[in-house]
């Protein structure tokens, strides 16, 4: 098997001794990052969940304890590119990862916890503490490796954060919690102020500064947009390009049936777009990235994906929880267009802890980033993220829907009643008609909420359907996984499944075909029910359905392996047999007639 980027584990020395992992060599940044003649040695830097912080500490911790063997083939391993011998530092690395404590109290003992491990693999004699509080303890341990090492301490804290995003919906408790925080970090810039402390670097995903967390360590530098650390995280274009990874790309394009330059245009769209510093170059998320190559390179999981659809990690490790936190209690009425605004102002993070805006909100947790304009706006980064972003907004969609839908005087139960009813008939004007007068009660600030230009896109349509139909009381299943891929929407109705596949600005024929062509009806031919595939196109400029088409396909019987009506007349045959590229142009833009 070909080394592959690391999907599985964040320790560096796993990843330089596994010879089944690719290294991207960073340790460039960190050879002037910790330069004896550096201007900051108390650092602070912000990303995006599972953008690859948790490596980063692994391999600062790993280069101050002075493992120069694991930097062998790196470059800061060569030549006399940093100092062996006298920068050999005790490391108390802190992961913060603080989840599930609501109260000041839990977060105080969950602390305190994590610090007491640290004295004991350290191998500290017993502390003079005789509370529970978090920063006598931490002052307390930094002062123990100091006097037993005879040098100074390298202090590395991963999520430092994560206390204050996990009660974001807490108001009641954040204040008192902050105030934990914020003791805690001011015993790190006691400890900085007496001499015993080497380098600190502290890492999260928010930058937070009216909330006063930072008062008490304000002798940290910040690092997040900084054009000198721009790719310390991520992967740039020209890395994904070195051999090695190279040869991952090039296998995984030999499972989709497409050569490398297309399936590199692919990941770009996918994964790449996010710019740290202005006028920087944009990088790829690492995580995802790697998540999608590892799927791709195995011929069994790489059939449930093409050019089009490709693996997306984003909504469970992209903190969608933060931003459900932080939208909870707001109005439809009273959320702004997130791209388009000036990244400047955003930048500054000056804003109530307590009360974040939203667009604040997304820039710190990775939504939005810089675009490539001077000045720079916001933007989302890429393809997957803005997908997520969509899901994630479902979900509150599906809790505030019954409050603006009853503010529109839609007549629900009739409307349920006549969508169910043309449904059945396979009466495609009905559908179109119930399904507008049910758009037409979406507030206009949906629309704009995430995109300047009001034109949203697959994604958005399918989550907006999808919240309708259940407010409606309709059994509605979205991405329904099938042989071949995924299904849009699936209504189980007690006579009758329909399979809804949508496209924006296409013709309903063309999701008509997506759905034979991966042959989506063979997943329910058992199921003893009759089968109707809908295509439906929806207009990005009315912000409404357009037009739809129903296809009747009746039942399956298993013996004669046939459905009652014939499918959609395609050549299926010819197409399976076609690459993945032709197959996709053919679904996309041969005309129907020409069948």
């Amino acid at each position: 098997m070909i080394p592959q980027l690391p999907s599985d584990t964040a320790d560096f020395a796993a990843l330089v001794q596994g010879p089944q992992y690719i290294y991207v060599d960073k340790t460039r940044w960190l050879a002037d990052l910790f330069s004896p003649v550096a201007l900051h040695s108390h650092l602070f830097l912000s990303r995006p969940r599972r953008f690859g912080k948790t490596l980063l500490l692994s391999t600062v911790e790993a280069l101050f304890q002075g493992r120069r063997d694991l930097f062998r083939d790196t470059w800061i391993g060569q030549e006399d590119r940093w100092d062996w011998e006298n920068r050999t530092h005790p490391v108390l690395r802190l992961n913060l990862d603080v989840r599930n404590r609501h109260t000041p109290q839990a977060v105080q003992a969950e602390l305190t916890r994590r610090i007491r491990v640290q004295a004991r693999r350290h191998r500290l004699p017993p502390l003079p503490v005789t509370n529970d509080d978090p920063d006598a303890w931490l002052e307390e341990t930094i002062y123990g490796l100091w006097e037993t090492a005879g040098r100074k301490v390298v202090v590395l804290v991963d999520e430092y954060d994560t206390a204050f995003t996990e009660n974001l919906d807490r108001p009641n408790v954040l204040g008192d919690i902050l105030d934990v925080l914020r003791a805690f970090y001011g015993a790190l810039k006691s400890s900085s102020d007496a001499g015993l402390v080497e380098c600190t670097l502290v890492t999260g995903i928010t930058r937070l500064a009216r909330a006063g967390l930072f008062s008490g360590a304000n002798h940290l530098s910040d690092l997040s947009h900084q054009s000198t650390v721009y790719s310390l995280l991520g992967f740039t274009l020209a890395e994904l390009q070195m051999p090695s990874v190279a040869a991952q790309v090039a296998q995984s394009a030999r499972h989709l049936d497409c050569t490398p330059e297309e399936l590199y245009a692919a990941l770009e769209r996918e994964y790449n777009g996010y710019r740290f510093a202005e006028g920087a170059e944009t990088v790829f998320n690492p995580y995802t990235l790697a998540g999608c190559l590892a799927e791709l390179t195995q011929p069994e999981a790489a059939v449930h994906w093409n050019l089009e659809r490709l693996p997306q990690s984003w909504a469970a490790t992209g903190t969608p929880m933060m931003l459900l936190r932080g939208l909870q209690g707001r109005r439809v009425q009273s959320l702004p267009a997130l791209e388009g605004q000036a990244a400047r102002p955003w930048m500054q993070v000056a804003f109530d802890a307590g009360t974040p805006p939203v667009v604040a909100l997304l820039w710190q947790a990775g939504y939005l980033t810089l675009d490539a304009a001077v000045p720079p706006a916001l933007t989302f980064p890429n393809r997957e993220v803005q997908t997520a972003f969509t899901s994630s907004l479902g979900t509150w969609l599906a809790e505030t829907a019954p409050t603006w839908l009853a503010e529109s005087g839609l007549p629900l139960p009739r409307i349920a009643t006549q969508l169910q009813h043309a449904l059945l008939l396979q009466d495609a004007d009905a559908v179109r008609n119930v399904v507008a007068a049910g758009m037409a009660a979406v507030p206009k600030a949906l629309y704009r909420f995430g995109s300047a230009q009001a034109r949203p896109y697959e994604p958005f349509y399918q989550t907006l359907l999808h919240v309708l139909c259940l407010s409606l009381g309709l059994p509605l299943t979205a991405e329904r996984n099938t042989g071949l891929g995924r299904v849009d929407l699936v209504l189980e109705l007690p006579d009758r499944i329909c399979l809804l596949e949508l496209k924006v600005d296409k013709p309903p024929t063309v999701g008509l075909r997506q759905a034979f062509v991966k042959d989506y009806p063979a997943a329910y031919g058992l199921q003893a029910l009759p089968v109707t595939v809908w295509g439906l196109q929806f207009d990005s400029t009315a912000l409404t359905i357009r037009a739809c088409q129903a296809w009747a396909l009746g039942r399956f019987d298993p013996a004669t392996a046939r459905w009652d009506h014939e499918p959609f007349p395609l050549s299926l045959s010819k197409l399976r047999l076609l690459p993945e590229p032709e197959r996709a142009a053919y679904v996309n833009e041969t005309p129907l007639d020409d069948h």
